[in-house]
């Protein structure tokens, strides 16, 4: 039996960043945890490619996480599969299809081992799809095609279903992107692998109202931070003067990326009164994120009130590094998200014994339990009072301080133990 992980997705995303977050900080624990738990001849990541219109599978030594000379190879197949992914006419006209052809042979060439999968999938394969692959123009059809040459077992990760029950977060055709794959997939799917009960829940929603019944099993995250350092521009733990700046004032940490789910423009607006309340001037917001969509409204806010008078810092894509650096320096975390099928930073926070205030919505409460100060993401009154609270309660400090001591927390090993177990 072999287990396909693919990486599509993954690679995709790598052309572009330096950093790994969300869903695609899931898919590389995948990868590290696949390659130590099970019998490495047994696994191959996949992806598809776009030239050969067919999936490639890769051994899993030759991409391995846990070895970076082999990382840095994956990071250049990366190139070769982006190539492909965008526009065909534009890409033919400017370097020819023969030349990325004997550019993808020649990579590939250094990775023993590898497979063109022309025919499709066998029927004892296990094919993973732990990204975000709905993104990707007619994947959807190209997975279908391979998964029903033979019947192979397909199993797809479920983050969350918010494109479809919350479609006011998402950007341009997103909704109709991910309904689409979904549609497609999902009667060929032999397992989903929910990552919350929440996310169980509203997939079940959806595949009801499909009249479909499949398996959906819950493999939680975990808390710990798995930090991964992929970036090639900067050196592996160095801190960006921009980031140990911050330490000049106590600060308040919010990661995530800003786009209007994550609910900063709320956030702001409770720390703004909470500064007039507390009469402090020495407390700042630090949000550490990457730029997403539809923010443009709130950047104009940090620029019209000069960051709030210099309270407010945006840190633009941390390494994880720098937040694991952010999360040992804050007074403590606030995660305001109004939806998540988890919320990593909550997590995260607790596994560096910092405190965390964060929204009672989604599957938040899952991950932070007892530990968590939770509020309405809804209610700016409500963020504000518990901000001071926070800042000003001794009492509150202490309380919850214990309470995140006192938290069994779930390592990245148990995550990809119980992974391990779904995928025999």
């Amino acid at each position: 039996m072999r287990i396909l992980i693919d990486i599509t997705d993954f690679l995709l995303h790598l052309k572009h960043s330096d950093t790994v977050t969300g869903i695609q900080r899931v898919v590389a624990e995948t990868i590290k945890g696949l390659g130590t738990v099970r019998d490495r001849q047994e696994v191959f990541l996949l992806y598809y490619s776009f030239w050969r219109e067919c999936f490639v599978a890769i051994p899993l030594a030759s991409g391995d996480l846990n070895d970076p000379v082999a990382f840095r190879r994956l990071r250049r197949l990366c190139r070769v599969v982006a190539a492909g992914s965008e526009n065909k006419r534009q890409t033919w006209l400017s370097l020819g299809r023969a030349k990325r052809l004997v550019r993808e042979r020649l990579f590939l060439r250094r990775l023993p081992g590898h497979k063109f999968l022309h025919k499709g999938f066998e029927r004892e394969d296990r094919v993973v799809v732990p990204g975000a692959e709905w993104g990707i123009p007619n994947y959807a059809s190209r997975l279908k095609k391979a998964v029903q040459r033979d019947s192979a077992t397909l199993i797809l990760f479920c983050y969350d279903m918010i494109p479809i029950i919350h479609p006011e977060y998402t950007d341009n055709n997103f909704t109709e992107n991910f309904s689409a794959f979904l549609n497609e997939i999902a009667p060929l799917t032999s397992l989903f692998i929910s990552i919350s009960e929440t996310t169980k829940r509203d997939l079940l929603k959806f595949l009801h109202a499909n009249k479909l019944t499949r398996n959906v099993t819950v493999v939680p995250l975990a808390h710990e931070f798995c930090g991964l350092q992929v970036s090639t521009q900067r050196d592996v733990g160095k801190i960006r003067t921009s980031v140990a700046s911050v330490r000049t004032d106590p600060f308040i940490l919010c990661v995530g990326t800003l786009e209007p789910r994550k609910n900063h423009w709320r956030l702001a607006l409770a720390f703004e009164n909470a500064l007039t309340s507390l009469k402090r001037v020495s407390l700042r917001l630090v949000i550490a994120g990457r730029r997403g969509w539809n923010c443009d409204s709130f950047l104009d806010y940090l620029r019209g009130t000069a960051n709030l008078d210099g309270h407010i810092t945006w840190l633009d894509n941390p390494t994880d590094a720098e937040l694991e650096w952010l999360y040992r320096q804050c007074l403590f975390s606030i995660f305001p998200s109004m939806y998540e099928g988890w919320g990593l930073p909550v997590g995260e926070s607790l596994w560096f014994g910092k405190r965390c205030l964060a929204s009672n919505k989604g599957a938040i409460p899952e991950v932070g339990g007892d530990a968590v100060d939770y509020f309405d993401p809804l209610n700016v009154d409500e963020i504000t009072d518990i901000i001071v609270q926070h800042v000003r309660s001794a009492d509150r400090i202490r309380e919850f301080d214990e309470r995140v001591e006192r938290t069994k927390l779930r390592h990245g090993a148990t995550s990809r133990n119980r992974l391990q177990k779904q995928l025999n």
